[in-house]
């Protein structure tokens, strides 16, 4: 009996160690799976990134646009470049564009307020663009327009840090049409800048920026002894390198009933030598320095007819600063109809100009306008209308060699002294409709005439690209149509 019981607790003790060996053996239980959280904080569209107090909403959209008599997504009329010549054989008829958009917000609380970070780049593809610019080799470039980012920037604590809208610009471009327009600032692709925003209260705003000019706002210093103007093509450049940033100071309301802006940047207008040749030879001083200024005031009004209808006008005046009140950066603008035609078109933007030794800066003036109209006939169909206007002027005669006019003449072959004046003004009026059948659909299509009066008279035997050098075409006021359709999905943009 003794030995049955010194059995069984054997073969109990031995069952209790296998069962506590299997025990061990088991797998521990799996902690709980963390799933992506919404984020209410911020809006629609933002989730916690796993693990952290981090919210993120990605973002952006798809968009096809077909041109014509004019470039896609908003590049601009035929009206400059070697596009004015748009009934010559080279020349595009139409344009087609295909671009994907992607934006990524990233923003957390902190003891001083939000922290944001937002990035927006993409790709694109364009009628005649080259082989290393669809994105089908490793030699991508970004000259090519094929890989592109037009926002980048760190919000914290009232600083804004990187490349996105000047502070300085209140009209957006894309806002009523899709045809890019002037009589305003547009750095919609963003620029350089480092800013602060104090809060008033009751919507009231005051920005403060440093801003890097030189691929947003400069427009060309012309030196009349280093070169002459062409037909359609961009006047010698003269501009110094960068010393001082664009100084801007915006105040703005922003309450129910719309929006209202007032503002003024400060540009250093910097030339370099008189000659471009080797320091120390003769001519090679250089005009001083001047500052050329813009100011602005505007107005974006939500009007009761229907919800998202609107009004918005902006005005500016400019010394100096000629990419406050034109958009495509064009520093010429022409017009000629093909091999056949009698007549031409032409006008020049630039910041300043000056001529031989001694002489200082001669600052441009400038003043733009735009206004548009926006109604919603039902909640997913729109219409704008949008006109604007721009005037360019320079100082003094154009039978005085040392003034504006005539340093800007000279350089105008075969125009007479007495039938030259570069004083310029264009004007724009158009029209946008947009249909969106299902939500985060749009489908648009728009029409927009650009007109160039120019002052100058007579005829001019000024060539470029296509046309027949030493023929004397007739200078006269133009103008041209131009039509845009695109289709657009966006995303959480």
């Amino acid at each position: 009996m003794k030995m049955v019981k010194s059995l069984l607790l054997g073969s109990a003790a031995t069952f209790v160690a296998a069962a506590g060996v299997q025990a061990a053996d088991l797998p521990m239980k799996a902690k709980a799976v963390e799933y992506v959280k919404v984020c209410s904080l911020y809006g629609a569209g933002y989730y916690y990134i796993p693990g952290t107090d981090t919210c993120i909403k990605i973002g952006g959209y798809v968009r096809f646009d077909a041109a014509f008599n004019g470039a896609p997504s908003g590049a601009g009329p035929y009206i400059s470049g070697a596009n004015s010549r748009f009934n010559a054989a080279e020349t595009n008829y139409y344009n087609w564009r295909t671009r994907y958009n992607t934006s990524f917000d990233v923003r957390t609380q902190t003891e001083y307020g939000t922290l944001r970070s937002y990035i927006r780049a993409g790709m694109q593809y364009t009628t005649g663009a080259a082989p290393n610019a669809q994105g089908d080799d490793s030699a991508l470039r970004k000259d090519d327009g094929a890989v592109f980012y037009d926002r980048a920037f760190i919000q914290f604590a009232g600083f804004t840090f990187g490349k996105t809208v000047s502070f300085f610009d209140f009209y957006s471009n894309a806002g009523m049409s899709n045809v890019s327009t002037l009589g305003a600032a547009d750095s919609g692709n963003g620029m350089n800048l480092a800013a602060y925003t104090a809060m008033l209260g009751n919507g009231v705003s005051l920005s403060i920026e440093a801003g890097d000019p030189a691929t947003h706002r400069r427009m060309n210093i012309y030196n009349g002894a280093n070169g002459a103007f062409t037909f359609g093509g961009a006047s010698t450049n003269s501009y110094g390198g960068t010393e001082i940033p664009d100084i801007t100071a915006a105040l703005r309301v922003d309450q129910a009933w719309g929006s209202a802006q007032v503002a003024g940047v400060a540009h250093q207008v910097r030339p370099i030598y008189y000659n471009a040749g080797t320091p120390g030879t003769t001519n090679n001083g250089r005009p001083d320095d001047k500052w050329g200024f813009a100011v602005m005031a505007g107005m974006n009004i939500n009007l009761p007819w229907a919800k998202g209808d609107r009004f918005i006008v902006s005005g500016t005046y400019t010394e100096g600063v000629l990419g406050t009140v034109q958009k495509n950066g064009s520093t010429a603008y022409s017009i000629w109809k093909g091999q056949s035609a009698t007549d031409m078109t032409l006008g020049y933007a630039v910041d300043a100009v000056f001529n031989g030794t001694g002489t200082q800066l001669q600052l441009t003036t400038g003043w733009g306008a735009v206004a548009g109209i926006e109604h919603y006939w039902v909640p997913n169909l729109r219409t704008s209308l949008l006109g604007t206007y721009t005037a360019i002027r320079y100082s003094g005669s154009s039978t005085d060699a040392t003034s504006a006019k005539g340093i800007v003449c000279a350089g105008i072959t075969g125009l007479a002294a007495a039938s030259c004046n570069p004083d310029v003004n264009l004007w724009q009026l158009g029209s946008r409709t947009v249909w969106s059948p299902v939500p985060n659909l749009d489908l648009s299509v728009e029409g927009f005439y650009t007109r160039i009066d120019q002052n100058n008279s007579g005829t001019s035997t000024l060539a470029a690209g296509a046309m027949p050098t030493g023929v004397a075409r007739n200078l006269v006021d133009d103008g041209v149509w131009s039509f845009n359709f695109r289709a657009q999905r966006n995303f959480w943009n």
